[in-house]
């Protein structure tokens, strides 16, 4: 087991080395691609899905929200 020193040391070695698989920014993010990994189907259950009122986003920070959603939506993170 790794204490103290040694695990810094193996921390950062491993960030080295590895650094170039790592996504710092969410525009470097990529998903499997399918030649290599089939899509799959998870089963349900049909039901009546529960109707909850949405909770409000404040106003003043409406168009913040917005742009970060649509931010998202741009790089394929939410659909």
């Amino acid at each position: 087991m790794l204490e103290g020193d040694e695990e810094v040391r193996m921390f950062r070695w491993m960030m080295w080395k590895f650094e170039h698989v790592m996504a710092t920014k969410p525009e470097e993010r990529t998903f499997q691609s399918s030649d290599w990994f089939s899509d799959y189907e998870i089963p349900t259950v049909s039901h009546v899905p529960w109707t909850l009122k949405s909770i409000p986003i404040p106003f003043a920070i409406r168009e913040e929200v917005n742009k970060l959603i649509m931010e998202k939506l741009g790089q394929g993170t939410y659909e």
